[in-house]
């Protein structure tokens, strides 16, 4: 794995990642990108189907059937308790999900009228989680960077801070904090946290972001609780892959032996 450092990129690099990126997020949820499925339930037992129902008839909840191991490279990442999917995109070089908190869903699905300023909510909180196929994959310094760049030029007062530039479980990983007090074309402003991972087959970046009133350079947008969540959650996210020992998976994440790639 290469050295990392800060280098400029190309434009094209830039401008092609920085539009993948804020499109949306990966819908990998503990499960291999390789494509590894929970069992369809036509694929269960007559026994699995009366256990479901004595599970069912004694006021209990029926087990989900099984999630099959993993077998190659997975995300390691969820969205948080409480939040839900508001959004896919599905396609063979590029898998995207968002989620959004309940409440916050609930009032975005009452209706598609912009809501007058003083009725918007004060904030509003997005978690996107991507992978994306190439070759050669994007190195997440340049690709954060490349954000970065983008958003500053958008921007009034704009601030970037490198929270983390290494490695986690021998995979390049890159954690940077941005924040735009306001836009130079609305009044509103946006802090964003994103972890970047190279792994071996798959480029992944997770983004948990909070677009905000526009606010003062000075002003802290983000409460020290609100920024230890955020830095918990992206550092709970990783990468693993069974078939090489020096990516290990958690010992929860169920897997078993597989031949290495050629």
């Amino acid at each position: 794995m290469r050295h990392l450092t800060e280098r400029p990129v190309s434009p094209l690099t830039l401008d092609a990642s920085f539009k993948i990126t804020v499109a949306a997020a990966l819908l990998t949820v503990m499960l291999p990108i390789t494509g590894c499925s929970p069992e369809p339930d036509e694929a269960r037992s007559s026994s699995d189907e009366n256990l479901s129902m004595d599970a069912g008839s004694q006021g209990g909840r029926a087990e989900p059937p099984p999630i099959a191991p993993v077998t190659g490279e997975v995300l390691l990442a969820s969205a948080p308790q409480g939040w839900v999917e508001s959004g896919t995109l599905i396609s063979p070089v590029m898998r995207m999900a968002e989620f959004v908190p309940e409440e916050q869903a609930a009032t975005e699905a009452q209706g598609d009228e912009t809501p007058a300023a003083e009725d918007r909510p004060a904030h509003l909180d997005r978690l996107t989680i991507e992978s994306q196929s190439g070759d050669p994959l994007p190195d997440p310094i340049d690709f954060a960077l490349s954000l970065s760049r983008d958003l500053a030029r958008r921007c009034e007062g704009f601030s970037d801070f490198n929270i983390m530039s290494g490695t986690e479980n021998n995979y390049a990983t890159s954690v940077r904090l941005l924040v735009c007090p306001r836009y130079k074309d609305q009044p509103l402003g946006e802090v964003l946290m994103i972890k970047a991972i190279q792994g071996r087959e798959y480029f992944y970046t997770v983004t948990r972001g909070r677009r905000l009133p526009a606010f003062e350079t000075e002003e802290q947008p983000l409460t020290a609780q609100t920024t230890a969540e955020w830095s918990a959650y992206l550092k709970s996210v990783g990468v693993c892959d069974p078939r090489w020992p020096e990516h290990p998976c958690p010992d929860n994440v169920n897997t078993f032996d597989a031949a290495r790639p050629d």
